[in-house]
């Protein structure tokens, strides 16, 4: 088996693409993929850690969501949140 039918199969196992008529998406999609794969293909190599490309890919994520997170603004339209404690407590049911 060739290393382009591999990736291929690695890639097809975690695939993310929606169904979409835009083929720019999907190239876009694939080339992301490509590099995650190749990416932890290159840390296995230089750590020695062998851990399965689910992991890999689940640990960058969670990196660089914590890496390049930014906080949400508080809306500034709409209806107010209401912190009521006792909305959550009272009885909505008639009791019999």
């Amino acid at each position: 088996m060739g290393a382009v039918d591999k990736a291929d199969m690695i890639n097809s196992f975690v695939e993310c693409t929606r169904k979409t008529t835009k083929w720019d998406k999907k190239i876009s999609f694939h080339l992301i993929a490509t590099a995650v794969l190749s990416s932890s293909i290159v840390h296995r190599q230089l750590t020695g850690k062998v851990i399965t490309y689910q992991k890999y890919r689940e640990n960058l994520m969670r990196e660089l969501l914590e890496e390049h997170h930014t906080p949400r603004r508080p809306s500034t339209g709409g209806r107010p949140a209401v912190d009521n404690p006792l909305r959550l407590t009272e009885q909505h049911f008639l009791q019999q």
